[in-house]
């Protein structure tokens, strides 16, 4: 990459990680109005898409012939925290790391997607392409889905989303469903605890239940992803401490593997408890599924994941590693929408939502070159 196309980059990366665009609430409505000046003004049409008050979209759309391109992430970080010996808001440059919140998830891929662009389209770039920059990712991912659902996208288009790969190309993700468990059972004085249905006795069999449907998951193997996983979280019951709780609340945290589904997850934790004896025929459970995204992959043979893998070693003159992501992202949103779609972007997961994230300026530089080779390629 040249200097320019580099010093270019490093413009956006600070811009973008001077805006507080923490999600809560997120305000992505400021690197969507930015992102949207900053292309126009190299003559790349933009248009800024509501998601909700406050928050942005940002499509930025270039013609051209043969199969397009998206280069997709997200402009939402999560709470910067404590611990931080430089300013989060700010990009700080210390030797070969560049420091900031969302410097590694995922403004880093955004600025070097950004830059890519702009060189793209100077120099007359070969293939028609998008940037599609949402919001909300870290929690729910309206941004997404709103991008999807406009039908603004190109929908034969090769979608790359710029999460931090550490160098590899990433076709899969396990998903994420959690479940509100409700546990009813019946108060009464901690005096006569049998005139009582203790919810808490509950609480234990339920954690039983779930910690041997987590170790049966880890022999159902899949080809590219981890073992599924299931735990408790979260528990909360009692009022006083001489009453037996009539009531008590859990979170089961589960990260799903392609074809699982919050139904499948519940019936598992249900026949686990019946298998290991029963509960209570007073104690009423409930599972409230509060958060559903699905598990997403690619075929390693598919045609992007052949294509992507070719424009790599055109890059760097090697191989690519071909990898699942260690986290959740919008993968999935994207595959079910029938788009074909990797990952590859700046950064190690290590360092995402930790104090003093940073990207290393080297692995900025070959995302640079990564996108702007896929957007050029013949």
């Amino acid at each position: 990459m040249g200097e320019e196309a580099w010093a270019l980059c490093l413009t956006f990366l600070e811009q973008l990680i001077s805006l507080n665009t923490v999600n809560p609430p997120g305000n992505e409505h400021l690197a969507a109005q930015y992102i949207a000046k900053a292309l126009s003004g190299f003559g790349i049409a933009c248009e800024v898409q509501p998601v909700a008050p406050g928050r942005e979209n940002v499509i930025a759309t270039a013609p051209g012939e043969g199969q397009p391109v998206i280069l997709t992430g997200h402009l939402d970080v999560v709470p910067e925290g404590e611990g931080w010996s430089v300013p989060p808001f700010a990009l700080t440059k210390r030797e070969d790391r560049l420091y900031g919140r969302g410097a590694c998830d995922m403004k880093g891929g955004v600025a070097a997607m950004m830059a890519a662009a702009v060189c793209a389209h100077r120099e007359g770039h070969a293939r028609p392409f998008q940037l599609a920059f949402v919001a909300d990712e870290e929690i729910y991912g309206e941004g997404t889905r709103a991008a999807i659902r406009s039908g603004k996208l190109m929908q034969d288009g090769y979608v790359i989303i710029g999460e931090p790969t550490d160098g590899g190309i990433h076709i899969a993700h396990r998903g994420v469903v959690r479940f509100r468990v409700t546990l009813r059972g019946r108060a009464c004085h901690a005096g006569a605890p049998q005139l009582g249905v203790n919810a808490l006795s509950g609480l234990a069999q339920l954690i039983r239940a779930v910690d041997a449907v987590n170790e049966d998951l880890q022999s159902v193997l899949h080809p590219v992803l981890p073992s599924a996983t299931m735990c408790c979280t979260l528990a909360h019951a009692g009022t006083k401490d001489n009453i037996v709780p009539g009531v008590c609340e859990a979170v089961i945290d589960c990260r799903p593997v392609p074809g699982d589904t919050p139904q499948r997850l519940e019936a598992l934790v249900r026949r686990k408890i019946d298998s290991l004896g029963g509960m209570d025929q007073s104690m009423e459970m409930t599972f409230e599924p509060y958060v559903d995204v699905r598990a997403g992959s690619m075929a390693e043979d598919a045609r992007i994941v052949t294509w992507a893998k070719r424009q790599y070693e055109r890059c760097f003159g090697k191989a690519a590693r071909v990898e699942s992501f260690p986290a959740c992202c919008d993968l999935s949103q994207f595959t079910q929408a029938g788009f074909e779609t990797i990952l590859y972007g700046p950064g190690s997961l290590k360092q995402a939502h930790t104090a003093d994230e940073f990207v290393e300026a080297v692995q900025m530089e070959q995302a640079l070159a990564f996108y702007k080779a896929c957007l050029t390629a013949r």
